[in-house]
């Protein structure tokens, strides 16, 4: 399982560097077809998030990737994730989002201590009441998803509501240049043990 873990991290880091190696070449006019959107691309503001595993590896993309300048995981996969990273940390500004029901499983002491070698503000964010799957938006598959073997008491609407205000603030304080967001959400926490 551990190999194919690493596998499956390295698979996801090279296919994100592969994306934008081809946005900087339509960036360079490499693809005249493409033409509308060469003076429209910024390589120097490009911002990477993702989900679970998307997420562990948009931590290696943005240790080795000068393209990357800010980072935002949600409810990252870092166990496969080489130490090297975990121990280097992101020197990029970092947000991370995790869910309730990860903050006591094994990936949790790694993503602290990742949490705690990059260059973050503020405590490494927990939206209570959430699980690993509130992060995939499935509401948006289908209304179904709040009522559907469903552990958790927040509802599909809240959740990506927190998820989109902190995706649109973190980025455009980071990429834009916009004063930070204020996000006001009582789910949000540090879900540690002495939480109350």
């Amino acid at each position: 399982f551990a190999e194919r873990a690493i596998t499956m991290i390295d698979t996801f880091a090279a296919d994100i560097s592969f994306v934008l190696d081809e946005i900087e070449r339509i960036a360079d006019g490499d693809y005249p077809e493409l033409g509308l959107l060469t003076d429209r691309l910024d390589m120097d503001k490009i911002g990477i998030y993702g989900h679970s595993t998307g997420g562990g590896a948009a931590v290696e993309v943005c240790s080795t990737d000068d393209r990357c300048v800010a980072y935002l995981g949600l409810d990252p996969w870092v166990e496969p994730v080489d130490d090297i990273f975990i121990e280097t940390g992101l020197s990029v500004p970092t947000m991370i989002l995790r869910s309730e029901a990860w903050s006591e499983r094994s990936n949790d002491p790694r993503l602290q201590a990742l949490w705690e070698t990059s260059n973050t503000s503020g405590p490494l964010l927990c939206v209570k009441g959430s699980t690993h799957r509130d992060f995939m938006l499935l509401s948006h598959i289908s209304p179904l998803a709040d009522y559907v073997n469903r552990p958790a008491p927040l509802l599909a609407e809240r959740m990506d509501r927190i998820i989109e205000d902190h995706l649109a603030g973190f980025f455009s304080e980071h990429l834009l240049d916009l004063p930070p967001a204020s996000h006001e959400f009582e789910e949000l926490g540090t879900c540690l043990a002495d939480d109350t």
